[in-house]
């Protein structure tokens, strides 16, 4: 659990609780949180509570090095068939892995970093969201003007440009000659990007799409003490608002459990809990997260963000607190 804050003094406080892992060097959330806050006028703290674990898959991982030691197999002329001419990514976690090989880290031994002319020059790459894409654009064997997607905010988005990009380059090349993608992924991941491009009611849109499963996620054992300990830290400090941002289904159950929301007889939340004061309000990073609480225990949050983004869950948030303190409206936020 780590926590930040942005001071005032006005004597109120808010807190966000954010349900993901730090990112390893600046991470955006933390970042607009301290700058901008929830409230005018008001400190807002911010602590994080990893609710996944990660493990890397080694078969897979070397699948990857493998790739990557015989480029001219996999990746170089490109048109011919059965070769990727673009890798899509639609998480950091992901990206990161990626990385991992083509920067050398993990490469035969060695701590060579390998430049983007090592693959083919005209790579394209196709990510969801801008937090992937600054992940990515900083692997210098990564071409960043050819990154792609960024401002798409669900897969089906995604895979969506990636038909109308990969058919406006191969388009006029016969039905099953179409050059691939290959999809980097871990092991729990929409099947959109797969619905949408590689099937056969395709027809001639119809993309070869490889998945490559590297890391497998899991809720963590110490997720619910964790939250529990962020929140008795909380309450010591008298927040009169606490804002909880789900970044995926995972989790969501102890959560509204820990806030004494969910109805252990029903297994759904407890109804009028919006009702009256309160200091907790719940966020999601999108829709997807947003229709698993409401299908699977009722429970509508307060806020869904307009994009996937520190910038699109801040400012989400704020828009809302503002209306529901009756507050008056501040300029644009700070990017």
């Amino acid at each position: 659990m780590r926590r930040t804050s942005r001071k005032s003094d006005d004597g109120k406080n808010s807190t966000v609780f954010l349900l993901k892992t730090k990112a390893p060097d600046k991470d955006g959330y933390e970042d607009w949180f301290s700058r901008n806050g929830v409230v005018p006028g008001s400190s807002c703290a911010t602590y994080f509570v990893p609710v996944l674990g990660h493990s890397s898959i080694p078969n897979a991982l070397q699948k990857l090095r493998d790739m990557f030691e015989d480029p001219d197999t996999y990746f170089r002329q490109a048109s011919e068939v059965g070769q990727w001419v673009a890798i899509a990514f639609t998480s950091q976690r992901a990206v990161e892995a990626y990385r991992g090989v083509v920067t050398g880290r993990r490469l035969c031994g060695t701590h060579v970093e390998l430049d983007a002319e090592y693959l083919q020059p005209d790579m394209n790459y196709f990510v969801v969201g801008e937090a992937t894409k600054a992940v990515l654009a900083a692997t210098r064997a990564v071409d960043a003007r050819r990154i792609c997607g960024s401002e798409c905010g669900t897969s089906a988005e995604l895979a969506l440009q990636v038909q109308a990009s990969h058919n406006a380059m191969y388009g006029n090349q016969p039905k099953g000659q179409k050059p691939g993608i290959l999809f980097i992924t871990g092991a729990k991941h929409r099947d959109d990007l797969k619905r949408i491009l590689d099937t056969e009611s395709q027809g001639e849109d119809h993309i070869k799409l490889e998945e490559l499963v590297i890391y497998e996620t899991k809720e963590v054992a110490s997720f619910a003490p964790d939250l529990s300990l962020a929140l008795r830290n909380a309450r010591s400090s008298d927040a009169f608002m606490n804002w909880f941002v789900v970044f995926s289904p995972n989790g969501c159950e102890s959560l509204l459990r820990e806030l004494g929301l969910l109805d252990e007889t029903t297994g759904r939340a407890r109804t009028g809990f919006k009702i009256g004061t309160r200091s907790a309000f719940l966020a999601t990073i999108g829709p997807t997260t947003r229709d698993f609480l409401v299908n699977k225990f009722d429970c509508e949050p307060d806020v869904v963000a307009t994009k996937p983004t520190p910038e699109g869950v801040g400012e989400s948030i704020k828009a809302f607190t503002v209306e529901y303190l009756g507050l008056r409206r501040e300029p644009k936020l700070e990017g």
